[in-house]
């Protein structure tokens, strides 16, 4: 570990004994993160063995960068590997389509008839936009997140994330607003 807590730059990380020390500091504490989320053993490995392969592409690629912290950096990796598996096999499900199946949502079955009517109606507009704009509406809208985490989340600047969400909100708008044909 004496090696691996003076590593400045990712040329010294890319050394071999280096990167063996922090793969023996690391892979288990990854590899739980990762079967947490995957809860699959064989997902877990996949992504281990994923996560340090892509450090290695990373720091031989940029071998003058600095380092500020290996541990960001290593989780950073494994967090993107969980959402690339979550979005492979996770079907999207619109909201629509689990009020049509009974699954209910006690804010949306408290309004009156003509409120539900207008939710439903741009629910449906909303299931039309490409994933990441939906996901960018929920992140700030339903989940109520601060554009700075969103963000954060997605690798963006701020002013990247909310010119993203308004263009979204534009989009919806621009749905609910055309004719019927």
């Amino acid at each position: 570990n004496l090696a691996i807590s003076k590593v400045k730059t990712c040329k010294e990380l890319g050394e071999p004994e280096v990167f063996e020390q922090l793969f023996d500091a690391y892979s288990s504490k990854l590899y739980r993160y990762l079967y947490l989320h995957l809860s699959s053993k064989e997902d877990a490995e996949d992504a281990l063995s994923t996560t340090f392969v892509r450090l290695w592409e990373y720091v031989n690629g940029n071998p003058k960068a600095a380092v500020k912290s290996i541990s960001a950096l290593l989780y950073r990796i494994a967090h993107n590997l969980v959402v690339d598996q979550y979005r492979a096999r996770k079907p999207v499900v619109s909201v629509e389509v689990m009020l049509e199946q009974g699954i209910e949502i006690p804010e949306i079955k408290a309004l009156d008839m003509n409120k539900q009517a207008e939710v439903s109606f741009v629910l449906k507009a909303f299931d039309k936009l490409e994933s990441d704009d939906r996901d960018l509406l929920v992140l700030r809208f339903v989940e109520d997140m601060a554009v700075t985490d969103i963000a954060e989340i997605h690798g963006i600047t701020e002013n990247n994330a909310s010119v993203r969400i308004h263009r979204a909100l534009v989009k919806v708008r621009e749905i609910v607003t055309q004719p019927s044909k």
